[in-house]
């Protein structure tokens, strides 16, 4: 009996050790998973793979490693994959431990994203809220004054974006972009000598300003300068040479002008960067139904259209009806 009894303390003993065993190795790869987790997540979301970071946060997450920085980027990657209700719902979950201005300029980005998305003015709303909350606690917050100006200006109330922009302005070293928006809001309203000024002043600001560049040449072809314009075009391209747009909006001067084979020449310069662009294959179509090729013409029309081009869409259905 008494061997019976020291033989089962002697297997309950083996057993409880064998099981501590294994809990700790349990909890050691668990430990290890969550760091190549956390490795791989951060890996991906510092390389703006926003997907594959969200992926693995998610899984950390739902190992119970959902400290205040995962749950951040997890919304930030899921504002960056168009998932913006998942990613309010993760920031809010922050809020509730992190009141700080950047999670409410988070959150006023992912409810900015999401009205842009619906055209949605009171989800335009919220989004100012959040971003009032983040100016609150941080006057310096040049990217929510800058973001209030994005509303506004996508509201049409472009003398209220131009009152945030300056705001944004007293912040920041490189003014370039922000002078880009305020010359954007004037040519929007048809003032382009101010569209001009504040170009301009992008572009002393950072001569590599490539939009600045483009939007200049867009104001001198509205006002039919046109050697001006392809000037502003040609800086463009000197300062990026794989950027499309200026290519094809030279052409479009040239179609404009009645010049179609130089309008052709420029145009299929841009197609070499995307040969499915819509813009450029619906006026190469253009130029092929001014000058009677109707059958070249259908021929990019349909590569347009099929791109999303309505423009080309009508193109296609009035020559069908003829």
């Amino acid at each position: 009996m008494k061997f019976d009894l020291n033989c089962k303390i002697s297997l309950t003993v083996t057993i409880l050790f064998l099981m501590s065993l294994a809990f700790c190795y349990v909890l050691k790869n668990q430990h290890y998973k969550k760091e190549l987790f956390k490795f791989i997540a951060d890996n991906n979301f510092s390389e703006g793979n926003y997907f594959q970071s969200s992926k693995y946060y998610k899984k950390l997450i739902s190992m119970g490693d959902g400290d205040e920085d995962v749950y951040k980027n997890m919304a930030i990657s899921m504002i960056k994959t168009g998932y913006y209700d998942r990613a309010i719902e993760y920031l809010k979950k922050v809020l509730k431990k992190d009141k700080s201005s950047d999670v409410y300029y988070a959150l006023g980005y992912a409810y900015y994203q999401k009205a842009q998305t619906l055209d949605s003015l009171s989800i335009f709303n919220k989004a100012m809220g959040y971003l009032n909350e983040s100016i609150t606690l941080n006057k310096d917050n040049n990217l929510a004054y800058r973001l209030m100006g994005r509303i506004f200006e996508h509201l049409q109330k472009f003398d209220r974006a131009r009152i945030w922009y300056n705001k944004a302005l007293i912040n920041v070293n490189d003014k370039s972009e922000l002078y880009n928006f305020i010359a954007y809001t004037y040519k929007e309203e048809g003032d382009l000598d101010n569209a001009v000024n504040f170009y301009k002043k992008a572009i002393e600001s950072n001569d590599k300003n490539i939009l600045a560049y483009c939007g200049l040449g867009e104001i001198y072809r509205q006002k039919e300068d046109f050697q001006q314009a392809i000037e502003c075009y040609n800086q463009a391209i000197k300062t990026d040479t794989g950027y499309i747009m200026p290519y094809y909006k030279i052409g479009r001067i040239y179609y404009e002008k009645k010049e179609y084979e130089k309008a052709l020449g420029w145009y299929f310069q841009a197609l070499r960067f995307d040969t499915k662009n819509n813009i450029v294959n619906y006026y190469i179509g253009k130029v092929y139904k001014d000058t009677n090729m109707p059958s070249k013409a259908a021929e990019y029309f349909k590569t347009a259209a099929y791109c999303g081009n309505d423009d080309a869409i009508k193109e296609l259905k009035e020559m069908s009806e003829r």
